[in-house]
């Protein structure tokens, strides 16, 4: 499978909050007025003409890989699982408030076979979501493997503990309360906005490319981050999205959907463990 986004393409500006995109309009491109209530979608397509003729600085990083006796049992439990249970359909296309095109499913969720273990949010009072989340009319589900996947409850639980004891081994002081998994994700742009702290991502599998690629704190650098068999530190509260690859992809994704919000990291330097250049 590949991906169509581009580093400096317009859906991954649009990803952007809003405020920060104003900020770059103003900054980059002067001559341009925004006035208060422009759409997103415009002043994406603004800085994305910007970046054709300046183009952003790419920071490649990768973290330490991990051992093999690790890398295979992963990816032995998630070649295991049954993925058709786990299609995500096609939803229905809209405009959002921004003036983007976007689906009525997840953004992580777009194209590809995936489920959540662990802490989710959603709607309080709807089905599952009878607890209190961690803001007023936000419900939370803590069971850590859900009806989706009682048939592969084994294979869940293992994944679940493996990945609580490696990200242990590097950063003890991490407790991640939710885990992604998915199949052949096409990497949209977005940003995960209902995280409380900063993540740890891994890629497996039998591909070439699909690169995680994420916004920084300087906004004329991004960071490109070789994930495949390299569990790695950044934040995706900040816009992020997968280059394009070949390939069957697993990716796993630790994050804290509950507990206090700790500060945005810069996804580079000493906010991630990927500090070695390739």
């Amino acid at each position: 499978m590949s991906a169509p986004y581009q580093n400096d393409g317009e859906a991954n500006l649009a990803a952007l909050q809003a405020g920060v995109l104003r900020e770059r309009v103003q900054r980059f491109c002067p001559e341009t007025k925004v006035p208060t209530g422009t759409r997103m979608s415009v002043m994406a397509q603004k800085l994305a003409e910007y970046h054709q003729k300046h183009p952003r600085k790419i920071i490649r990083q990768r973290a330490p890989l991990l051992r093999r006796k690790d890398y295979d049992h992963l990816l032995q439990i998630l070649d295991s699982m049954s993925w058709r249970r786990y299609n995500v359909k096609p939803k229905k296309k809209y405009v959002n408030a921004a003036g983007v095109k976007r689906s009525a499913g997840r953004a992580v969720a777009g194209g590809s076979q995936n489920f959540v273990m662990g802490a989710t949010l959603g709607p309080l009072g709807s089905s599952g979501f009878e607890s209190q989340g961690p803001r007023r009319g936000l419900g939370k589900n803590t069971t850590t493997v859900k009806n989706k996947q009682k048939k592969e409850k084994k294979r869940c639980l293992e994944l679940w503990h493996a990945m609580r004891k490696l990200i242990k081994q590097i950063d003890s002081s991490y407790k991640f309360t939710s885990m992604q998994v998915n199949r052949n994700f096409l990497g949209v742009p977005h940003r995960d906005r209902k995280d409380r702290s900063y993540q740890y991502a891994l890629s497996l599998g039998n591909f070439s490319g699909g690169a995680l690629v994420a916004e920084t704190d300087n906004p004329e650098e991004l960071v490109e981050l070789e994930t495949k068999g390299r569990l790695t530190k950044c934040d995706g509260r900040r816009a992020h999205w997968v280059s394009p690859y070949k390939g069957t992809r697993y990716s796993v994704i630790m994050y804290r959907c509950l507990g206090k919000q700790t500060p945005k990291l810069s996804n580079k330097g000493k906010d991630t463990n990927a500090r070695e250049r390739w």
